[in-house]
């Protein structure tokens, strides 16, 4: 198995405990950003063999519901959009931790 990540993406999320089935995201992917730390393996994974990041530069997934599964779990539907097919995904969702911080902010 190979890791690797997007080092650049843009999004935001709505979350209110009081109101957690409103839970939702949406999250921009710049695909030409993959970084595998294995540079040959990465210009493959642009290339039309995969992402095709010339044809198709953005990913993007888009919540469309939010299932509580309580003790900080959940399930998130949504239209994920890769090379200019968009197909409907699951996602298992954990709660990290979270807190206020040294402004004051939750």
């Amino acid at each position: 198995m190979v890791m690797g990540r997007f080092n650049t993406f843009t999004g935001a999320f709505q979350y209110d405990p009081e109101n957690i089935t409103a839970f939702s995201t949406d999250v921009t992917v710049d695909v030409a950003s993959v970084d595998s730390n294995q540079a040959e393996r990465d210009k493959h994974l642009r290339s039309k063999d995969f992402f095709h990041v010339d044809e198709y530069p953005e990913a993007r997934f888009v919540s469309t519901g939010y299932e509580d599964k309580g003790n900080g779990q959940g399930i998130m539907t949504g239209d994920l959009t890769l090379r200019g097919v968009t197909k409907s995904i699951t996602l298992e969702i954990s709660q990290m931790e979270s807190g206020k911080d040294p402004w004051g902010n939750y």
